[in-house]
């Protein structure tokens, strides 16, 4: 059972086309190489060159990439809602982070 709005069960289906893809051109580029049975062959395998199943791949590829986000985004709401609250620690935040750097340089 999906939630949220529509758009996001048509995105469900295709949320591995780009992970796919780079999977195919590791394939089609190790297979070109010659290197696909030297791959499969070798003690201590990278984690592309384990060659799993496309989806199985794609399921592990994505848990890297997109299940951070939600806890990401949501530690940094928070800590900027908290420091809006709090605007002495706001100041005190700014003032040890501008003492960490150099003569007016810029985070960025």
């Amino acid at each position: 059972m999906a939630y949220g709005p529509p758009e996001s069960s048509i995105l469900a289906g295709n949320h591995c086309s780009g992970t796919d893809t780079v999977i195919k051109e590791r394939k089609a580029h190790l297979q070109k190489e010659g290197e696909l049975e030297k791959v499969r062959s070798r003690r201590h395998l990278d984690f592309l060159d384990i060659l799993l199943f496309a989806r199985d791949l794609c399921a592990e590829v994505d848990m890297f990439m997109f299940k951070g986000n939600d806890t990401t985004a949501s530690g940094i709401s928070w800590i900027l809602y908290t420091l809006a609250s709090h605007p002495v620690h706001q100041q005190r935040c700014q003032e040890e982070i501008q003492s960490l750097l150099e003569d007016g340089a810029s985070i960025t």
